[in-house]
């Protein structure tokens, strides 16, 4: 069935804004800025020496003027199909439920499962496989985020660091009504491999405790936020004895070359 005339998401890809915070300008120069998409015409905003990513992408959000959103890691390849399989995905989403709230490639579903498709170096593998409708997830990974700024999400800045913004802005979409969907959109996260989750990535944990305990346990794309301290601990203590199970050995590791990397995978 042809979609309606009236859907604006196609005037929307013509003029978006991606908001990266940069850590790190080699990775950046030699990830994200080789993207195709990024050189489609796209206003880039690159958000440097802020504490958190909550601040650096409020600071996106506020700098730009359009209505789409990307919020994306400095370590995301977007190969060259990326804006036409973007195009696809939000115009049937957006006639489906035109009230979405956060879209993005990978997440977690309430049930738990992983829903998505993604390369992931850092845990050198793919994960999911190409789907055809937006699934709705329950939160979403932060490697690649997208909103309108006609929702009114904004990141809380009180979160500290980088970790676990992506679940925070999820909540806050379903607190005002709105599903959060995963949508069929390959591109490479070209990241290093953890052996375990570090410590700022607690600090976030707890924060997010506190702030939505009436509504946990919460399924986040790495973890569970549970209600107990107790609770807590124990989800630390599972990342760390895996950690240890697995010998405290990295799966994988950012590759020199991305965009030769997406060429090998697709020709798979």
């Amino acid at each position: 069935m042809p979609l309606p005339d009236d859907n604006p998401v196609s005037g929307w890809l013509k003029d978006w804004t991606l908001v990266v915070p940069v850590a790190n300008e080699n990775v950046l120069r030699t990830t994200l800025l080789r993207s195709p998409a990024v050189n489609s015409g796209c206003e880039l905003l690159l958000e440097r020496s802020f504490t958190s990513a909550g601040k650096a992408y409020n600071a996106g959000i506020d700098a730009s003027k359009n209505e789409l959103l990307v919020f994306a890691h400095q370590d995301v390849y977007l190969p060259p199909r990326w804006m036409d399989e973007l195009s696809v995905a939000l115009r049937q989403l957006h006639s489906a439920d035109p009230n979405w709230g956060v879209v993005g490639v990978w997440g977690r579903a309430a049930s738990g499962t992983g829903e998505g498709f993604v390369h992931s170096t850092g845990l050198a593998r793919t994960l999911g496989q190409p789907f055809d409708r937006a699934v709705e997830v329950q939160t979403l990974d932060e490697l690649l985020l997208i909103t309108r700024r006609s929702s009114g999400l904004r990141f809380d800045e009180a979160l500290p660091g980088f970790h676990l913004y992506g679940t925070d802005l999820c909540l806050q979409a379903r607190a005002m009504g709105r599903k959060n969907y995963v949508i069929s959109t390959f591109c490479v996260h070209n990241s290093t491999g953890l052996r375990a989750l570090p410590l700022a990535f607690w600090t976030s944990y707890e924060y997010l405790r506190r702030k939505w305990c009436p509504i946990l346990p919460i399924i986040t794309p790495c973890t569970i936020i549970r209600k107990s301290y107790l609770g807590m601990l124990t989800e630390a203590c599972r990342s760390y004895k895996g950690a240890l199970a697995r010998r405290c050995k990295i799966a994988g590791g950012r590759a020199e070359d991305p965009a030769a990397l997406y060429r090998t995978l697709v020709s798979q």
